[in-house]
């Protein structure tokens, strides 16, 4: 199954490293959704296949960052 969300940018408060989008809904309370759940933290060493995928991941990240002007979560 494929769930879809649209979350108006100006409702983005952080996107942190492992894919976690968190924004407030319509009423303001605080909400947290996973982008992908593939990915995750790892050293970027070049002998490793997650280290090798981790760069494109974290081009992409900064990228959804500066489209939302934000920071990274904590």
């Amino acid at each position: 199954m494929i769930w879809s969300r649209n979350i108006p940018r100006d409702r983005i408060t952080a996107i942190s490293d492992v894919g976690q989008v968190e924004y407030k809904d319509a009423r303001g309370y605080g909400m947290t959704v996973q982008i992908m759940w593939l990915m995750r933290a790892v050293d970027d060493d070049e002998r490793f296949v997650l280290g090798r995928l981790q760069r494109p991941w974290c081009e992409a990240i900064a990228k959804l960052r500066d489209w939302a002007d934000v920071k990274g979560a904590p």
